[in-house]
This record gives C-alpha cells, sequence and structure tokens, in this order.
C-alpha cells in the first residue's frame, strides 16, 4: 500500500485509491463511526488512512472487502449493526427506562460502560445526554393526582416520571403511607355517599337497612359503610340523616292518628 521514500511513506496508486474511497464516505464523526463499524475496525485506523499514515495489508484488504471494492462473498457479509446504531439502540433503551443501571442489566453492560457511551454518542451529536431534567411536581400536585388515580404508578406516569423516582419526591416530600392511605379511604367514603344519595334518589326516601338488603347495589353500599363507618347508625349520624321509621313502627303511627 506503502512505499518507503527518504525514510518516509507515501502513497502508492492502490493506497490512493483506498485513501479516496474512506475520504468520499468520511465527513464527520458519526460517518467515521459508521464506517469504522461497518468495516470492522477501530475509528483510529481510518483517521490514519485519511492522514495517509500506513496500515498493514491485512487491514486494508479488510477495509476494501467491507467497502465493496473487492469481490465479497454472501458468508462473509455481517449483518452486525453499526456503533451508531447499537449507540442510538442504546439512548433509546435510556430514555425509555430512564436509569443507567436498567440499561445496564438489559444490555448486559455495566452501568458506568452505559453512561461511557451515552456520553461518546451525546459527543459526536447523535443525541443529548443526559436529558433536560423535567420540571418537580410539587406537593400538592403529587395528592391532587393521586386523589384522582388512588395509584402511585398512575401518578407517575402523569407526571412523566418513573416510579421510583416519585417514590423519592414522596419521601423528600414527606408524604407518609398513612397520607395516601387517608386519601384512598375519603375517596372511597365519597364514592358510598353518591351510591347512597343515588339510592335514596331511586325509593324516594333515605332507606332503611332492611330496604338497602332487597337492593343488590344496596347489599354493596351496606358492606362499605360498615367498613368506613363502622355501621348504618354512624353512617346517618356522620351525615347528619334523620333515620327512616321502620315500616310496623309507620304503620303503628297510622293507626294512632285514625283512631285519634
Amino acid at each position: 500500500m506503502f512505499d518507503r521514500v527518504s525514510g518516509g511513506f507515501v502513497l502508492d496508486e492502490t493506497g490512493a485509491s483506498l485513501f479516496s474511497e474512506v475520504a468520499k464516505m468520511v465527513r464527520d464523526e458519526i460517518d467515521l463511526l459508521e464506517v469504522s463499524s461497518r468495516c470492522r475496525v477501530n475509528p483510529t485506523t481510518l483517521r490514519k488512512i485519511l492522514e495517509a499514515r500506513p496500515v498493514s495489508h491485512y487491514t486494508e484488504k479488510k477495509i476494501r472487502t467491507a467497502l465493496g471494492l473487492t469481490a465479497l462473498s454472501q458468508a462473509e457479509i455481517s449483518n452486525r449493526p453499526s456503533t451508531v446504531e447499537r449507540l442510538r439502540e442504546l439512548h433509546r433503551i435510556y430514555r425509555e427506562k430512564k436509569s443507567l443501571a436498567a440499561v445496564g442489566r438489559t444490555m448486559g453492560l455495566s452501568r458506568e460502560r452505559v453512561r461511557q457511551l451515552l456520553v461518546r454518542g451525546a459527543k459526536i451529536g447523535l443525541f443529548e445526554y443526559p436529558f433536560p431534567r423535567p420540571s418537580v411536581p410539587s406537593r400538592r400536585k403529587i395528592l391532587d393526582d393521586y386523589k384522582k388515580c388512588l395509584r402511585l404508578d398512575a401518578a407517575a406516569e402523569v407526571n412523566r416520571l418513573s416510579l421510583e423516582s416519585l417514590r423519592r419526591l414522596c419521601r423528600s416530600y414527606r408524604i407518609t403511607r398513612e397520607e395516601l392511605a387517608k386519601i384512598r379511604s375519603d375517596r372511597q367514603q365519597m364514592a358510598c355517599v353518591d351510591l347512597y344519595i343515588l339510592l335514596a334518589q331511586e325509593v324516594g326516601h333515605h332507606p332503611t337497612a332492611t330496604e338497602l338488603l332487597r337492593l343488590k347495589a344496596g347489599r354493596s353500599l351496606q358492606w362499605q359503610i360498615r367498613k368506613g363507618w363502622g355501621s348504618l347508625r354512624n353512617f346517618r349520624k356522620a351525615l347528619g340523616i334523620t333515620p327512616p321509621l321502620p315500616r310496623r313502627r309507620k304503620q303503628e303511627m297510622r293507626t294512632r292518628w285514625k283512631k285519634a
């Protein structure tokens, strides 16, 4: 590939052809990675060629074969993805998992190696790393979102955070399990009240325990009321509802009224 002249090296005609082929394909760092990965050589090797520095005959033949400058059998064609493709795939997985350790487990790499590769891709302009930090939701917003869905993973999705990130925020804001449990309990009690009002409108008055038992939704409601308030009496007392008279008591009062 090179002839020795006065103690140095000069490109011969064959070398110049290889130089021109590589120079046509490599215009920036991304191209350098793509071509070096395609040729399965180190990017430094291509830099040597572009700087008219010597490479071995074996390396020259390898590059020529990969670039299609010599005959290539079907068995010699590599299906290995390029370095750029691998870096982009690594970045895609990182965007999805948002954790260096999680990407490492998926790709079979150490956390530090994942970080190095992401930094490498960012330096040549393939993507941005690290990502701009999203705005952190306030304590009030986290609690409001939790009230709507009653699940931490759903609240994390609303705020575009991982579940672990939201848990860290909860610890930072001192949002306790007891506070979340109280929100769930309040939400369930509100659902009970809404259902009771609906059933009362259906029967035309505040239903008795017996009337609730006759209704499918009423039986479920009574179980929820006992769970939330302890008893139907406590439920009525909390809502300021006057207990309805039993049917037998109503009949006795009507009989007395008629006699009077």
